[in-house]
């Protein structure tokens, strides 16, 4: 069981990875490209996949979703890494990451990050600095 957003209690997705399988073409071909752009392979047709077996060969993550096109061929699959969840696996949606901060700047005012309190810091010591006042004649 995965874990649950400590905002509103709903379970947190999985992050995953979108991986195509993309027909080779002449042109890809002959300037020596494999990958496309590193989300995705250029393959001739008699080696795109047809099963979740053969796309294993490409990838060593798991497997959860796949994408099929003409011929059966499989053209895209999603997959996991086994740990990885979105928004840290802290919570499902950034509403509800937003709501969450909003909530503990709301409930606890004096705590806050080290960036924060420098910014004050910064600000505090721009304002103790005495100005020069314009001088009329």
């Amino acid at each position: 069981m995965g874990p649950l957003c400590k905002h509103c209690g709903k379970p947190i997705p999985k992050a995953t990875r979108h991986f195509g399988f993309t027909p080779a073409t002449l042109n890809n071909r002959e300037n020596g490209q494999r990958f496309n752009s590193g989300y995705g392979m250029y393959l001739d047709e008699e080696l795109r996949p047809k099963t979740v077996e053969e796309c294993r060969r490409y990838v060593n993550d798991q497997i959860i979703s796949v994408g099929r096109g003409p011929g059966n061929y499989i053209y895209s699959i999603h997959t996991w890494d086994g740990e990885s969840y979105v928004w840290g696996g802290h919570f499902h949606s950034q509403s509800c990451a937003a709501q969450f901060g909003l909530g503990m700047a709301h409930n606890f005012p004096t705590y806050s990050t080290s960036t924060y309190r420098e910014a004050l810091k910064a600000r505090d010591e721009k304002d103790a600095t005495p100005r020069r006042t314009k001088i009329e004649k």
